[in-house]
């Protein structure tokens, strides 16, 4: 770590608790003020008062007496300043009221649902150059001043500009939609013109399914176009498609309808371009206002005055149902004719089809809460509409709408299925008392917010920590526990890509409420030290880790030697010398496990750890997280393994202060049952370990020091790979094991067994200058037990270096192998050429004769290792050998080079991942004894299945094994080839054998176990 001079260092010494303190004032004193403030600046012409309803009227609760939002009166405005002690206020629910949601549920007030303030203009006037209105539940607001239009995104100066006038105007509606207090506007003229020329334009136009003209192809032709195109600039389009049920036929009918900026010569002249399919006529089209076309859209009839839109009572006594969809892939022909069937199968379910694309599709997700934009091809509205009182009419016509939403499944889109907020979908899941957990409410939050859900739940939790403003699906706010849990969710996230100069911890602890007494939640302390200074730490992690809250009084800044000490649990301001105190001062007893996370892990799956810790009361977590420039440095390069990969370490960790053997076994117990239940969640073969935190479960020696095999236990979870190599520089440097302790590196005894070993660790440091490199195990006379036999290993390889320059690196590399000058031989390349293939040296011209000169006999098998094979298993092995006497074993180290070429790029495939690969070969003369020879070669084949690669069996084609399959008369199929082929080429197979049926159909080129072509290109 490079030196730090005057460097100032900030340690975040911050525990932020997510601990969230709930409460609710409901005191009859706050009623009573509040009330009286309204009735205090009301009219005493019109006194609000009348208005007014409580929980405490009856008539609230009364079915048969009209909603307090329908009551005909006088109206009364007052102007609402948020001044109460919550600045909060409900409001009556307006929009969409449907399945029995009534118009008293309380919605959010100016975070997430369209909100209307009503203010009244204290002089009886108003200004006369100032329009705001709104179409309804369009989540647009229309503001003009003179001639000067108010654009997307609006300033907080016109912000704070607009709500002055929102204040000192009178009855004005405003919308108020997107999270962040941004506006959306949008343009358009003064009401007598209110379009650029002075008119929206409806156009018209029904077909239906069995008519020969227009047909299925117009109606996909015409989703298409309108869904990507935004010339036409049609504002707004629907395609409504309904059953139609006659005594003769029943049909499917289309009714396009669409909104254009402009009048009907324009539009007719830009559809007959775009699509002249449709067949457009002049009497198609009708010009009308903007008011007239509001009106319309309202399903009003075409003159019908505009003052009923000021009507609140809702007249229609039709029940409804409504559902939602978004596809992002076109619906196919067919797809369609089974939709149009089940529709006339049904009757009565009625699709709305609205295409995105234009200006919906250039909006990214994230700029609003409403997230259905690019990638859509249009929004689906399944609605169904009864007159019949009673349950069972209701069970019946819901029940029509939900079978053809499940028909639509395979149509729309997934992880989530998406839905329209505006037509709230109680199937989709409820707050039942408005007290959902973000794991319950998110399953429908989802599916209409997308990733904006949870930037919502963050923002909801800010404002409305309490939970007042809720309804059947509202936003939650998250909890101590949920928001612990999102905390660690974001901390994983963050953490290991943040700034290099930046590490976060996470500590978690179960903790008493302080909301209610007698419960327990967990605390999230987040812990950071940040090499910079608090100014810059603020502003990153409020941009990376905004949940933080982060303030500058949260930080300490303090040189580099005092944070060291802070991290010690020193007290700041502490002298450097209390480091070189070796006593611990600390009487507490205590016991720590750890663990790899290399997944993330889901804030449901945080949750449930959650309630295991609370269940088993003390033990708490720490979250270290990795990144950085902790993943750039390759495990091998140090004894640490644990670089890139991993994206936190965990330590369970618990202290007690009294002694006592039961105490002692309590709380072991409870770090071990959590390590239990961790086990899904953390890393595996193997399962690592921190070494610092000594954990004596995992594995230890009893008495003496550990042999090789009790220390690979523990050994290979604190350093992985680089165990062998650690137990290789403890041999070198200390043979008699000194040192030792009970989870110490162990030394090995020289032994057949170490070349493996050797052989397994050379596929992880092969120099890409060698060119060849194998092991060849074989019995052999000796002075062993064994009737006089033994196992002999020689190494051949072949390097392109100097033997001055490769002789160093050996002795480093390879120190068990004794190596000296005399051992090398330095030759070109065609000699080694001849050397490989066993044959002299000084005679190359051998490699031009095609005829086998031997006269043996052979059986060659091969197997791919991609773990280290155990001593155990390699003593098996050489029993196996010693009794078959004449079986060869050539091992071949993989690495270097060879798994650096991606498995892919040729047809060979066994690259990274396999550590060596095995020949068994088998050399007789005389033919009585084939079979015997085989048969031994095959059962030392089988002896080694659970030590080589599976799922295929790897094989290595140059050693063909007809034992894995053959071809049948140049007929084999790709079914029958496939078993021999996957072990040759694993997932090359497939292209292969799509080369070989592209140049040779007739399979003129083959053998026995040559590449088939596929049998439909034969046929």
């Amino acid at each position: 770590m490079k030196a730090l001079e005057n460097a100032i260092l900030l340690c975040a010494a911050f525990p932020i608790f997510s601990l969230i303190s709930v409460s609710c004032t409901n005191s009859s004193s706050v009623e009573y003020n509040f009330l009286q403030c309204l009735s205090n600046h009301s009219h005493s012409s019109n006194p609000i008062s009348e208005a007014l309803f409580t929980p405490k009227n009856n008539d609230l609760f009364i079915r048969a007496v009209p909603k307090p939002v329908n009551r005909t009166i006088e109206v009364s405005f007052v102007s609402l300043f948020l001044g109460n002690s919550d600045r909060l206020l409900k409001l009556m629910n307006q929009s969409f009221p449907q399945l029995g949601l009534e118009k008293k549920d309380c919605i959010e007030m100016s975070w997430i649902q369209s909100v209307l303030f009503w203010a009244d203009y204290r002089n009886g006037t108003t200004p006369p150059d100032v329009l705001l209105n709104r179409v309804p539940s369009s989540g647009k607001v229309f503001l003009k001043r003179k001639s000067d239009y108010v654009k997307e995104p609006i300033s907080k100066t016109d912000l704070e500009a607009l709500w002055k006038v929102m204040i000192e105007i009178g009855e004005v509606m405003m919308l108020w939609n997107p999270y962040g207090g941004k506006m959306n506007f949008m343009e358009t003229p003064a009401t007598s013109a209110v379009l650029p020329l002075g008119f929206f334009l409806l156009l018209h136009v029904s077909m239906a399914a069995s008519d020969p003209n227009p047909t299925q192809d117009t109606f996909l032709q015409c989703l298409s176009k309108f869904s990507q195109d935004s010339s036409p600039p049609i504002s707004a389009v629907t395609v409504v498609v309904m059953p139609v049920n006659k005594k003769v036929h029943q049909t499917v009918k289309a009714k396009f309808v669409a909104l254009f900026l402009g009048n009907a010569e324009r539009l007719h002249a830009l559809m007959d371009e775009s699509l002249p399919q449709l067949g457009l006529k002049d009497e198609d089209y009708t010009e009308m206002s903007w008011i007239e076309s509001v009106l319309y859209w309202s399903n009003y009839a075409i003159g019908t005055p505009a003052d009923v839109l000021l009507e609140r009572q809702e007249k229609s006594k039709k029940f409804l149902k409504k559902k939602s969809d978004y596809v992002q892939e076109p619906m196919s022909k067919a797809g369609l004719e089974g939709l149009w069937n089940k529709m006339m199968e049904l009757k009565k379910p009625v699709l709305t089809f609205n295409p995105y694309g234009g200006k919906m599709s250039e909006i990214s997700e994230l700029e609003t809460p409403f997230p259905h934009r690019a990638g859509n091809v249009y929004k689906i509205q399944y609605s169904v509409n009864w007159k019949e009182e009673g349950v069972e009419a209701a069970d019946r016509n819901i029940d029509l709408i939900r079978r053809l939403y499940e028909f639509m499944t395979p149509y729309v889109s997934k992880s989530p299925r998406c839905s329209y907020l505006n037509y709230r979908d109680v199937d989709l899941g409820t707050n039942g008392k408005g007290n959902a957990s973000y794991s319950e409410a998110r399953v429908w939050g989802r599916k209409y917010f997308n990733g904006n859900f949870d930037r919502l739940v963050q923002v909801k939790t800010a404002v409305d920590p309490g939970n007042f403003f809720t309804y059947e699906q509202s936003i939650p706010s998250l909890t101590a526990w949920e928001a612990s849990a999102s905390w660690a969710a974001s901390d994983s996230e963050v953490a290991p890509t943040t700034d290099d100069g930046l590490f976060l911890r996470l500590l978690l602890q179960p903790v008493s409420s302080k909301v209610k007494k007698g419960e327990k939640t967990i605390r999230a302390s987040v812990l950071a030290e940040f090499l910079g200074n608090a100014d810059q730490l603020v502003k990153l992690l409020g941009e990376e880790f905004p949940e933080l809250g982060l303030k500058k009084e949260n930080c300490t800044e303090m040189s580099w030697i005092e944070s060291v000490l802070w991290w010690a649990n020193f007290d700041i301001g502490t002298s450097p010398k209390a480091l070189l105190d070796r006593m611990p001062n600390d009487a507490n007893f205590l016991k720590r496990k750890s663990d790899y996370v290399q997944t993330p892990i889901s804030k449901d799956g945080l949750e449930w750890l959650w309630k295991k810790m609370i269940e088993l009361g003390k033990t708490g977590l720490v979250f270290n997280p990795y990144g950085g420039e902790m993943s750039r440095i390759a495990p091998s390069e140090t004894p640490f393994p644990h670089r890139a990969g991993n994206l936190y370490k965990i330590q369970y960790s618990v202290n007690w202060e009294d002694a006592g053997e039961d105490l002692e076994k309590n709380y072991t117990t409870q770090s071990k049952r959590l390590f239990s239940y961790m086990t899904p969640f953390v890393s595996k073969n193997p399962r690592s370990a921190f070494l610092n935190y000594r954990d004596l479960d995992i594995g230890a020696t009893s008495t003496g020091a550990p042999t090789y095999e009790e220390g690979k236990v523990y050994g290979v979870k604190y350093f992985n790979d680089n165990f062998d190599r650690l137990v290789k520089v403890k041999t070198a440097v200390d043979p008699e094991n000194f040192f030792y302790n009970e989870q110490s590196i162990p030394i090995l005894p020289r032994k057949e067994s170490e070349s493996i070993g050797i052989c397994s660790t050379t596929s992880n440091s092969i120099s890409e200058s060698f060119y060849f490199l194998r092991l060849v195990i074989q019995a052999a006379n000796g002075t062993g037990t064994n009737g006089g036999k033994t196992i002999q290993v020689m190494f051949n390889f072949v390097a392109f270096e100097t033997v001055e320059k490769l002789l160093p690196w050996m002795q480093e590399n390879f120190p068990e192998l004794n190596l000296d000058q005399s051992t090398f031989t330095e030759m070109s390349w065609i000699e080694s050429a001849l050397y490989v293939a066993n044959l002299p040296i000084n005679e190359s011209q051998v490699l031009l004769q095609r005829t086998q000169q031997s006269r043996v006999f052979f059986k060659n098998k091969s197997d791919f290792v991609t773990e280290p094979i155990s001593e155990v298993a390699l003593e098996g092995l050489w029993k196996a050998m010693l009794e078959l006497d004449s079986l060869q074993l050539m091992l071949t180290p993989y690495g270097g080079r060879m798994s650096e070429i991606y498995d892919w790029e040729i047809p060979f495939p066994h690259r990274k991942g396999n550590l060596f690969e095995i020949q068994y070969v088998d050399n007789w003369v005389d033919d009585k004894e084939t079979e015997e020879h085989i048969r031994g070669v095959r059962s030392v084949y089988e002896y080694m299945t659970p030590y080589v690669s599976k799922s295929p069996r790897a094989a290595y084609l140059n050693y063909r094994d007809l034992d894995l399959g053959r071809n049948k008369d140049a007929n084999t199929s790709y079914a029958e080839a496939s078993a021999w082929g996957l072990k040759y080429f694993k997932n090359n197979f497939r292209r292969l054998v799509q080369i070989k049926t592209s140049v040779d159909p007739d399979n003129f080129f083959r053998d026995e176990q040559s590449i088939p072509v596929l049998q439909s290109a034969k046929k």
